[in-house]
């Protein structure tokens, strides 16, 4: 199967084709990108993470635009684009989008386990008919539950004074969270910096939580502890959606 790389710009996009190396690459427009994609089942994109591994704003431009493939019947693979990175600076080439598309179909080609597969997922959680209302000083905490319509009768988020935030290390579930106004951690170590410093501002939480991860909760709720704190816990179970 030949594979179509893409890193991903504003304006431009550097892309590389190939199955075993790399034989064709280049920089195009987006219509002339949407060209040469139509051409191939799978496209690699380029994953742009913070220095410390969290996700930035232009890690959710990268995912919409998946999301457009996605829905457009292509397979999309995700490679972290710091595996790249080190590779463009040795060459001098930290601006060359056609250099770093190769980079990323190379990566891709000598080792596909790099490559995370964007797919849409969706949840359903027990005690769908209660609502977690957040008002003053309350906190929603998402944890790896994508956030679709179906849960709009989950939570509700009350008060401007209210606090949501999410974790997750998949890319399409971090991306739900994200367009729901939530602000959304990938590294762990973060993440629980952040509940240690929200509890002492909120004594209200909801937790929203893959049933998978149900383990970890006990380490959310150490987390949190402090006398007087609520907290109210809502389990869902998380499958790929239906295409």
């Amino acid at each position: 199967m030949c594979i179509i790389a893409v890193d991903y710009g504003k304006t431009k996009y550097g892309y590389a084709i190939g199955t075993l190396f790399v034989a064709e690459s280049g920089t195009v427009n987006k219509r002339e990108l949407f060209d040469k994609i139509k051409k191939h089942d799978r496209v690699i994109l380029g994953l742009p993470l913070s220095m410390s591994g969290n996700y930035s704003s232009q890690t959710f431009e990268v995912l919409e635009f998946g999301l457009k493939l996605l829905n457009m019947g292509k397979e999309v693979y995700l490679v972290d684009e710091r595996l790249t990175t080190k590779m463009a600076k040795s060459y001098g080439k930290t601006d060359d989008d056609r250099f770093s598309a190769e980079q990323l179909l190379l990566t891709y080609i000598q080792n596909p386990a790099t490559g995370i597969k964007l797919s849409k997922k969706s949840a359903e959680c027990k005690s769908m008919t209660q609502i977690c209302s957040l008002g003053n000083y309350q906190t929603l905490i998402a944890f790896e539950v994508p956030l679709d319509e179906k849960l709009n009768a989950v939570f509700h988020i009350g008060s401007q004074h209210g606090t949501s935030v999410g974790f997750s290390r998949d890319p399409y579930t971090a991306y739900t969270m994200f367009k729901n106004g939530l602000f959304v951690f990938r590294v762990w170590d973060d993440f629980a910096d952040w509940l240690e410093k929200k509890k002492i501002e909120s004594n209200r939480f909801c937790i929203i939580i893959n049933i998978d991860f149900r383990h970890l909760l006990s380490n959310i709720l150490a987390l949190l502890s402090q006398e007087g704190n609520e907290f109210f816990m809502i389990f869902c179970k998380v499958q790929n959606a239906c295409s």
